[in-house]
């Protein structure tokens, strides 16, 4: 019998940097093989044929093997030693296994897949014939895979009939009862990705498929990493890349095992290794081997891949791919004496959050302003960091006639919907790769109406002019706070779903926060928010408005005209003469006029109530959301939250 080899204490690494990778040395185990891994040190230990590439990934395994060992040692067990494995779709949870059993027990155990059964009675026999066989003298392991998998329609159905030979060991095979005492069970999870994923849906049904009580019995679990999972995502990808050429295209390489440049080019490797997704994980590398390889002459190119639709069932950006996300934040920084909107964490936490939302697919606009070190830049940071589909071979189809200008963002792009000026001030270098979308502007005929002329600059506003009725200033602060409205019913138009962070709570050009008018168009259109309130400003007193906090009893500062001075006195005036035409939308014509009818609106738009927007999350949720303040507790509660409503 074999042992795991497990390498000393595992290396320090900086695993606060999640997208950490090796693209050169990925690269290379493509061309040269496997082997490359263990001569840069990059491998922290092993099991079998399985490289552990993270301290995280080595505590998972090396606690499966203890859990083995220990239950070995004992020579009479009451039970079987039961045992859980989840990972994505491809991510090779057979195959791990299989390692582990066949360095501890010498074999690979038997596997026995319930989606494929009928029911609790052949399960029972097939388990009677698995554990009959000759096992060599060695402990039986049975690899029950798709535990998780439906039962006559039933989530989850299978787990109440395997308590029972969790709990004894014991199937009824009709009137017989097989006794397996001593054996190791290991369940293989086929719909969460995680351990903490398949005890995170559904409380009330997981109750009651039984649920926590199949979990009482599991002895230990293993999350197995896939093609898709970061850190080292290239690297993951080039051993399984390298495996299916050898498997799949052995002409590929020369007699030295070599792969050479003329057969697979470095870009093409690359692109390879940098795409969105592998839907199917390993089995869909090994699907675009199979599919675009040559052998005469042996070449795997760009241009043998299949089309785009069958290539889409194999490679997208992610499982959030159909959603688009609007992000809402900004603000200034708190100052050492508490002055300021928003917590410096925020800025960490927002470009964290937002890579982590581009790299499962999701389309984000932004509406920010393009100050240098601003959240702007940073998002474009993270959007050039992540990875692309591969390249189309059908162009990006236009518009037909009357299907309107504005396209819908694409799955994991960043689109900012930014004004002219910014253009003429930053130029284009600086954004390459992003889409943009134009503010929308007011025609020449409402400029009249408005008392301006046509072509009047509405940037640049004359911060310290003395608010006048009637007067340039306030027609020009008018006309830009119409702007704003539009560019913020754009968006809300775009979007699926709106997810704010901080935001100014003074000091803004527009008649409300700008946060503020953001959610409340949100709500207006019926689109599920997603507030973060831990940080803050505007999101918070919107946040406690709707009830996402504890009960306030009077209205947060930065919901009262008063709070903003006698421009914003002046502009509800001007709202409430125009009778608010400007600031409404075809389909909602009782939007808020002023901060009264603001807080009221929020008021009747609370958590738990009718008008309330489903976001996927319960309201405890909503709520641990609102005061979070990490970077990983957001992303999961806003993940959940998108998968739950089905839109990835």
């Amino acid at each position: 019998m074999g042992t795991a080899r497990i390498d000393g204490p595992a290396k320090p690494r900086d695993e606060a940097d999640h997208w950490r990778d090796e693209p050169e040395l990925a690269r290379q185990v493509v061309r040269n093989g496997a082997g490359v891994l263990d001569d840069q040190g990059l491998i922290i230990g092993s099991v079998g044929a399985v490289s552990i590439l993270t301290p995280e990934e080595k505590s998972d395994f090396d606690e499966v093997q203890r859990r083995i060992r220990d239950y070995l040692a004992v020579e009479n067990p009451r039970r079987p030693l039961c045992l859980g494995v989840f990972g994505p779709p491809g991510s090779g949870k057979s195959f791990g296994v299989e390692q582990v059993l066949k360095e501890l027990l010498g074999h690979e155990g038997e596997t026995l897949n319930l989606s494929q059964m009928e029911g609790p009675r052949q399960l029972a026999e097939r388990v009677k014939k698995a554990v009959g066989r000759d096992w060599g003298g060695q402990v039986p392991a049975l690899f029950f895979d798709e535990f998780d998998s439906r039962l006559a329609g039933t989530p989850l159905g299978w787990l109440q009939w395997l308590l029972a030979p969790m709990q004894d060991g014991r199937f009824t095979v009709g009137d017989e009862q097989v006794e397996v005492k001593r054996a190791i069970f290991v369940f293989a999870g086929g719909t969460a990705d995680t351990f903490e994923d398949f005890q995170g849906g559904p409380a009330q049904e997981f109750r009651a498929a039984k649920g926590p009580d199949f979990v009482s019995r599991l002895r230990g679990h293993l999350n197995v990493r896939g093609v898709n999972s970061w850190p080292y995502r290239r690297v993951r990808r080039a051993q399984v890349l390298r495996r299916a050429l050898e498997k799949g295209a052995p002409g590929l390489l020369d007699d030295a095992g070599h792969l050479p440049p003329d057969r697979m080019d470095d870009a093409f490797i690359d692109q390879l290794l940098g795409v969105g997704r592998y839907r199917h994980g390993a089995r869909s590398v090994e699907a675009l081997v199979e599919m675009s390889t040559r052998l005469d002459p042996p070449s795997f190119t760009r241009d043998s891949l299949p089309g785009d639709a069958v290539r889409a069932n194999h490679v997208d950006l992610g499982p959030l791919g159909d959603l688009v996300v609007t992000l809402s934040a900004g603000g200034t920084r708190l100052q050492a004496d508490g002055s300021g909107d928003y917590h410096a964490a925020l800025d960490e936490v927002w470009q964290t959050v937002a890579t982590r939302l581009l790299e499962q697919g999701v389309a984000l606009i932004y509406g920010g302003d393009p100050r240098r070190g601003g959240f702007l830049e940073r998002l474009v940071a993270a959007h050039e960091r992540l990875p692309r589909l591969l390249p189309s071979r059908e162009a990006e189809r236009e518009p037909e006639p009357g299907e309107g200008r504005v396209k819908p963002p694409r799955a994991g792009t960043l689109t900012w919907v930014r004004e002219r000026a910014d253009r003429e001030s930053t130029g284009t270098a600086r954004w390459e790769g992003m889409r943009e979308l134009d503010w929308p502007e007011l025609s020449d005929e409402e400029m009249r109406e408005l008392g301006l002329e046509p072509g009047t600059s509405l940037s640049g506003l004359n911060r310290s002019a003395s608010p006048v009725a009637g007067s340039l200033e306030a027609r020009k602060r008018f006309a830009y706070a119409v702007r704003l409205f539009r560019m913020r019913a754009l968006v809300t138009r775009l979007a699926d779903a709106h997810l704010a962070f901080g935001g100014r709570e003074t000091g803004f050009s527009g008649r409300f926060p700008g946060i503020a008018e953001e959610v409340m168009l949100s709500l207006a259109a019926g689109t599920p928010v997603y507030l973060c309130g831990g940080f803050g400003g505007g999101t918070r007193a919107v946040g406690e408005a709707l009830g996402l906090g504890p009960a306030w009893a009077a209205v947060p500062r930065a919901l009262r005209v008063e709070t903003h001075g006698d421009w914003a006195i002046l502009l509800e005036e001007m709202v409430r003469a125009r009778r608010g035409i400007h600031f409404q939308l075809p389909h909602r014509a009782d939007l808020p006029l002023d901060y009264h009818d603001l807080v009221k609106f929020l008021n009747a738009h609370a958590l738990e109530g009718p008008r309330w927007p489903d976001n996927g999350l319960n309201p405890d949720e909503n709520r641990a959301l609102f005061v979070a303040t990490g970077a990983g507790e957001i992303f999961a509660l806003v993940e959940k939250g998108l998968r739950r409503l089905g839109k990835g």
